[in-house]
């Protein structure tokens, strides 16, 4: 199937085998257009291209089903009032009260630190207990919403998880 002799329909034999199987990040570098063969090679690299575009799916950075993200709705007194449904996924439904269930110690430290500072960082690395009572440590942010008045955060936590975790 593969032509040893001949470079570029060698290359070209690759490039096609490699769309087939859903690897549209393949590509033939073409450096310069003086035959046929360099010219199918440019063309086959456009539908690579698109492919790649069209068919997000087969992308792990483009697949959510391996991202964990949770939203949590927290108060100053580290109550949890609110969580979306990553959060069910991720932690015990009990423990989804306070963030001392969900946390452990020294993440709890850090994030009252960053609450009655007012420190609030752009991103922080905080352990978080799951069901199984394994620690996760995720990327996480804590925004304080804009009216004064309430006394209220919203956490959130990113974590992606390979496919052979």
């Amino acid at each position: 199937m593969y032509y040893p002799d001949d470079k570029q329909f060698d290359q070209i034999t690759r490039l096609i085998t490699a769309l087939a199987n859903g690897q549209f990040d393949k590509r033939i570098k073409v450096t310069k257009l003086d035959n046929k063969f360099s010219t199918i090679s440019v063309l086959l690299n456009m539908p690579a291209g698109v492919l790649k575009e069209a068919v997000p799916a087969l992308y792990p950075e483009n697949n959510l089903s391996y991202l964990n993200h949770i939203i949590l709705l927290i108060g100053k007194d580290l109550n949890i009032y609110e969580y979306n449904h990553g959060a069910l996924e991720l932690f015990r439904e009990e423990h989804l009260k306070n963030l001392n269930y969900i946390l452990d110690s020294s993440t709890i430290q850090k994030l009252k630190e960053m609450v009655f500072s007012n420190a609030i960082e752009n991103s922080v690395s905080l352990d978080f207990r799951l069901k199984e009572d394994l620690y996760l440590a995720m990327n996480s942010r804590l925004t304080r919403f804009k009216n004064q008045n309430i006394n209220h955060y919203m956490l959130s936590a990113v974590k992606t998880i390979s496919k052979i975790e």
